[in-house]
């Protein structure tokens, strides 16, 4: 067995004399340790061996790291401009901004009303899950025209139909509403997506575009409506059956960012 010297020199060495074996160990003399001996690595055998500390030596940084000032506010980054000091910044919310949901159960009429205003030059409206009662209801929209849902003879539209035997299309004019999904499935569901073009202009009429689906019989829909009554602020989208209720369905307001 090795014995240690009992002699700690002013250099902080301790001499072994004999044979050990050392193997990730700490040599303690007292209350001076030696750890992470120098050269002593695995498995070693030392034979009248001096065992010296490691010597660290005095910092030297000569780069400054500055961050930014504050703390920043809950959901913000810290970003980069090039150059000069990150800054802590808000992540953009993305393309579409969701305004409000409105869930349809049995309901006679659904109005999207939240919120269409010149924060956005373009909406996007989209509905999952849509059923009707009966199997021969049809799904009718109408326009919030300066303050009122116009239900005069205003609205014309163009619709194209498509399944895997055929395809058409219809044109209405002068109509007291929108035909948006012909014979909506009672049970199958439907879905919708719609694009509003500025609605809160005052100088152009407006216009709008959607697409359609059911399952019961595979048909597809495409059209675009107008409404002819002038010019007003549009403030709201209605929905609702030619007979009889909306049963089911989860409608989704969006803005679209402009930038």
């Amino acid at each position: 067995m090795a014995t240690l010297s009992s002699i700690i020199t002013p250099t902080n060495l301790v001499t072994a004399t004999g044979t050990a074996t050392l193997t990730n160990k700490t040599i303690a003399y007292g209350s001076n340790t030696l750890t992470d001996v120098v050269g002593v690595t695995a498995t070693q055998t030392l034979t009248n061996k001096t065992l010296t500390a490691p010597t660290i030596a005095s910092a030297n940084l000569t780069t400054a790291l500055t961050l930014a000032g504050a703390a920043g506010t809950n959901g913000q980054v810290l970003t980069s401009a090039g150059s000069g000091l990150p800054s802590w910044t808000t992540p953009s919310a993305g393309a579409l901004i969701l305004l409000s949901t409105v869930t349809a159960s049995n309901s006679t009429t659904v109005d999207i009303e939240t919120t269409f205003n010149s924060t956005y030059d373009v909406y996007v409206l989209i509905a999952s899950a849509l059923t009707l009662n009966g199997g021969s209801a049809t799904l009718q929209m109408r326009e919030k025209i300066n303050g009122a849902y116009n239900t005069g003879s205003f609205y014309y539209s163009h619709r194209m139909v498509a399944n895997a035997v055929s395809t058409s299309d219809a044109f209405e004019s002068t109509a007291t509403s929108v035909t948006i999904i012909p014979n909506a499935p009672s049970t199958q569901g439907a879905g919708l997506y719609m694009r509003i073009f500025n609605p809160s202009s005052t100088t152009l009429e407006k216009m709008i575009l959607w697409e359609a689906y059911q399952t019961s019989g595979r048909y597809e829909y495409r059209g675009f409506a107008q409404n002819s009554s002038g010019t007003q602020a549009l403030t709201g989208i209605r929905f609702f059956a030619s007979s009889q209720e909306i049963v089911s369905g989860t409608f989704r307001l969006y803005g679209v960012a402009n930038s």
